[in-house]
């Protein structure tokens, strides 16, 4: 009796076994309310190798996990990352299934450049020290307008090909590239040093804007003002041209009173006659290329290229300088954590244009069931009903009609079988570990299973050897409890083989040595 009811906690162990290790095939059920923590790696420290010391030794069973990469330019690097789980030795031997038991953007802004469309305005200068043409006051006013504002969307282009180059740094962390955008930002835009971004922003943007609207309006003003100036200096040519055809057409003798007088007058008005005609050239030339720079700017903010330049100024920010994984829940034995960082582009500084960061991270805590195979030894712990009765037939000395039933004498010996134990126990990183180990194998024959129950040493984690040492439950042969041994028995009324029934359970020890190698995995 006591014996039965030891056997049906062994038989659900083995049963909770089987369950346990594919119920950790199955992922938990994620917990949203739950802390996630945070693995940080600095990308500038992949080259060297020296990221491995961010790493923690372990990962908590149950925990949740993401792994962040900081200082990785994503304008450059495209990640391909894997954060996977794996279980060590959880396949259920083929013996277990044997039994019967019951069942149960990057974006680019245009090239601009500054030598083809931000020229400065040929002539300004000139016109500021000119006294023929500083005295159209009318115009220098919106000249200037249109210069000033040219030349700082000059330094606005200029800043977009170092916003570029600086989206195409891969030397510097993304602390030192905002540095150097922001003291940059500053200089082009003539700001003060601490000007927050936003300020950046706002000052880049509508600022941009608005001094394009200024230009145009100098520039409509212009427009308005070149006919005007230009009537002025045709009607003092055609006065000088009245002069001029006054004296060609009725010329004064040297000797007369008035020659003097009208020969410098008609000379002067030769001179100023052409000056006129190059005043005429001079303005136009001048209108016309203050024109052309408000048309420029005009289709700056046609084609938007203000706004793809703000754009491109805020694409450098933390999340563009960071990778974050998706939180993974730590189920199994070991976390494999795999990156593969590839640039599809020639970088400018000396660095690989693909970078790997791989590295296994075991978990601890956590019940787990695994198992492992090989040969056990068992034997009784005294008498004869561990290993049953071999009994035969043997004719009576005395009486030829009498048979006699005979038990051989076993001696004393161990019983070899083959088979698995599944061990339980909590995760750790300790590569020896004391866990209860229930179990089955079968004897060489494969005629009868015992099933077993001890305490195991594991020696090794991955790879590993396992001595268990416990008690043995198993079926044996008796004699059927009808006859007796030693007893004679008519010959005649004896069945033709000795009548013997199987009985279980009966008790016993056992000592195994089992194995799990992944060598001899991957030869099978």
């Amino acid at each position: 009796m006591f014996m039965k009811n030891f056997l049906t906690p062994l038989i659900l162990l083995v049963l909770l076994a089987s369950e346990k290790a594919y119920a950790q095939k199955i992922k938990a059920p994620s917990n949203s309310g739950q802390k996630i923590d945070s693995i940080q790696i600095d990308f500038s420290k992949l080259k060297d190798g020296s990221w491995k010391n961010a790493l923690p030794d372990t990962l908590a069973y149950g925990g949740k996990y993401i792994i962040k990469i900081d200082n990785i330019n994503r304008h450059l690097f495209k990640v391909d990352g894997t954060v996977g789980q794996k279980d060590f030795n959880v396949d259920l031997p083929s013996i277990f299934g044997t039994i019967k038991l019951p069942g149960f953007m990057t974006f680019e802004l245009p090239s601009i450049s500054p030598a083809s469309h931000f020229s400065t305005i040929r002539g300004t200068e000139k016109m500021a020290s000119d006294s023929v043409v500083i005295k159209f006051a009318e115009i220098k006013s919106p000249l200037s307008i249109i210069e000033e504002n040219y030349l700082y969307l000059q330094k606005v282009a200029r800043l977009s090909n170092t916003i570029k180059a600086l989206q195409m740094d891969c030397g510097h962390g993304y602390a030192a590239i905002e540095r150097m955008l922001r003291d940059s930002t500053n200089k082009a835009l003539s700001l003060k040093d601490g000007t927050s971004r936003s300020e950046q922003i706002e000052v880049l943007g509508n600022n941009s804007l608005a001094r394009i609207e200024k230009a145009r309006k100098a520039g409509q003003m212009l427009e308005g003002l070149q006919e005007e100036l230009l009537m002025k200096i045709q009607a003092k040519i055609d006065t000088n041209d009245k002069i001029i055809q006054r004296w060609v057409l009725s010329p004064l003798k040297p000797q007369s009173n008035n020659f003097k007088n009208e020969s410098e007058k008609y000379i002067q008005a030769q001179l100023d006659k052409k000056e006129g005609e190059r005043r005429i050239a001079d303005v136009n030339s001048t209108i016309q290329r203050a024109l052309k720079m408000v048309e420029e700017l005009e289709k700056i903010e046609a084609d938007n290229k203000i706004q793809l330049l703000v754009d491109s100024y805020k694409r450098i920010n933390p999340s563009n300088f960071t990778y974050v994984s998706d939180p993974i829940k730590i189920s199994k034995d070991e976390t494999e954590l795999k990156f593969v960082f590839k640039a599809d582009t020639l970088l400018t500084c000396n660095y690989p244009n693909k970078l790997t960061m791989q590295e296994d991270i075991p978990t601890v805590g956590g019940w787990k069931v695994d198992f492992s195979t090989g040969v056990f030894f068992s034997g009784g712990l005294g008498g004869k009903g561990f290993f049953g009765q071999e009994v035969y037939y043997l004719a009576s000395s005395d009486d030829s009609t009498k048979t006699i039933i005979r038990e051989k004498d076993a001696g004393g010996r161990l019983l070899m079988s083959l088979g698995a134990l599944a061990h339980i126990y909590k995760r750790s990183i300790n590569n020896t570990k004391l866990v209860i180990s229930p179990g089955v194998s079968t004897t060489t024959a494969f005629d009868s299973f015992m099933f077993h129950l001890g305490l195991s040493a594991i020696f090794g984690r991955k790879d590993r050897f396992v001595i268990t040492l416990g008690t043995t439950l198993k079926e044996s042969t008796i004699l059927d409890k009808r006859y007796e041994v030693d007893t004679p028995y008519s010959t005649k009324e004896l069945p033709k083989e000795v009548p013997t029934i199987k009985v279980f359970p009966r008790g016993g020890w056992f000592l195994s040595l089992t194995y799990n190698l992944s060598s001899l995995k991957k030869n099978s």
